[in-house]
């Protein structure tokens, strides 16, 4: 007989970012200035869609940034699965050219004594070859500009700490970079879709 399943602390996570906003996992630079999550101090809530279906919560927010951009958020969670997801789109709703957007990137605190990280490398050279990092050696890094998302690196991550751990994508993007750093306690999960991105939007346009 099948039995609903469901992660506590995957839930917790995900209603966390709902009820704050600024607990989202997404930063990015503007015109110099680092932001981090979507704090009312900086964004403005336009609209928020909420729907539930079989296997699967969504929710779809619109923020006003500055009188050029809005940024757009799906976020995504599969409660028997314990995921979640999210992606952020960015337009220019204005009259003129935004400010300079660059750093876009997935920023995640994951609590976990002895922090090992697994997975496999890309192909190439690397014909898919598992790994294991203990992070509490030195910090790991990734990178791919090949313009393959699975060429030389992987993205994709099991980062195993304390008496658990999670999963990461970072999605199937021509360039991409990933890092890891531990303090023994807590591990930072740094993760870009497009990397070295540093553009100013024109009206109408979005990334």
């Amino acid at each position: 007989m099948p039995r609903a399943y469901e992660n506590p602390a995957a839930r917790q996570r995900w209603q966390a970012m709902l009820a704050d906003p600024g607990k989202i996992p997404v930063s990015f630079r503007y015109n110099g200035m680092v932001y981090t999550g979507f704090s009312p101090e900086h964004f403005t809530l336009l609209e928020k869609q909420s729907a539930r279906e079989t296997g699967k919560e969504t929710e779809v927010r619109r923020y006003r940034f500055d009188r050029n951009l809005t940024f757009t958020l799906h976020l995504a969670f599969y409660p028997s699965y314990g995921v979640a997801e999210h992606t952020v789109w960015v337009e220019n709703t204005g009259t003129e050219n935004s400010g300079i957007l660059e750093s876009l990137e997935t920023r995640l605190e994951i609590p976990g004594e002895l922090p090992i990280l697994k997975g496999i490398l890309g192909d190439h050279v690397n014909q898919y070859r598992p790994y294991a990092y203990d992070l509490t050696s030195y910090p790991v890094h990734f990178s791919s500009d090949s313009g393959r998302a699975t060429h030389i690196a992987f993205p994709y991550f099991n980062l195993e700490c304390g008496n658990g751990g999670v999963m990461l994508a970072v999605g199937w993007a021509g360039t991409w970079h990933a890092s890891f750093e531990s303090d023994g306690g807590t591990t930072v999960y740094t993760a870009g879709a497009v990397n070295n991105a540093a553009t100013c939007l024109k009206p109408g346009e979005t990334i």
